[in-house]
């Protein structure tokens, strides 16, 4: 019941109709048959950029080997030997240690040639907004009709905790968006629906 041992490795349960379910771990078999052929967009902020770079990395790596070393470790272990990866070619930078990349490590875009495709979508670009400046998803709502995503995972962002730091300045109406959340998440199940997405994962 470890979440940080059993979330990747190999296990067994018996349900309720005392038939066995088998998880084989995340190997290179689990990643092709959920991903593969499948059109992804993500959405958000950068916590959401993360996971457009693992899934870059996951999915882009040739080396099925490699991919299936990740059943055998922890959660943490995992995390670890990924972020590694994904962060080669980054530094911190300036007195507040901001992560600096090339812009191709920062936002990968996935094409593969069985059709997979995984693309992230930003959120408001803190560094050109201001305290005046309203911001709305209208253009990322019509970028995402065009990719006609199989799957879309987003989130509202949390550019509301940037009030609170000196390096970045946000518009007081990006927090009123996030207060009138409902308005925002039916604009969103419509677009999913117009896209033609059949899943559509909303990240807390």
């Amino acid at each position: 019941s470890d979440p940080e041992y059993v979330s990747l490795r190999p296990w067994s349960t018996v349900d309720q109709k005392n038939e066995t379910i088998h998880f084989a771990g995340l190997d290179h078999n689990l990643l092709r048959d959920a991903y593969r052929g499948r059109r992804i967009v993500i959405l958000g902020d950068s916590t959401l950029r993360n996971l457009n770079q693992w899934l870059h990395k996951l999915l882009s790596t040739e080396n099925e080997t490699s991919l299936d070393t990740l059943s055998s470790m922890n959660l943490s272990e995992a995390n670890n030997f990924i972020t590694t990866q994904v962060w080669k070619g980054c530094s911190l930078a300036g007195q507040d240690k901001h992560l600096v990349c090339k812009t191709m490590l920062m936002t990968p875009k996935t094409n593969l040639y069985d059709g997979t495709m995984v693309r992230f979508i930003s959120g408001p670009t803190t560094g050109t907004l201001s305290v005046d400046v309203c911001f709305n998803f209208t253009d990322h709502f019509v970028s995402i009709k065009k990719l006609q995503p199989d799957i879309i995972i987003a989130n509202m962002g949390l550019w509301f905790l940037h009030f609170q730091t000196s390096r970045r300045t946000v518009g007081s109406c990006i927090a009123e968006t996030w207060i009138n959340y409902e308005e925002w998440l039916e604009s969103l199940v419509t677009v999913a629906e117009e896209s033609g997405a059949k899943v559509l994962v909303l990240k807390t």
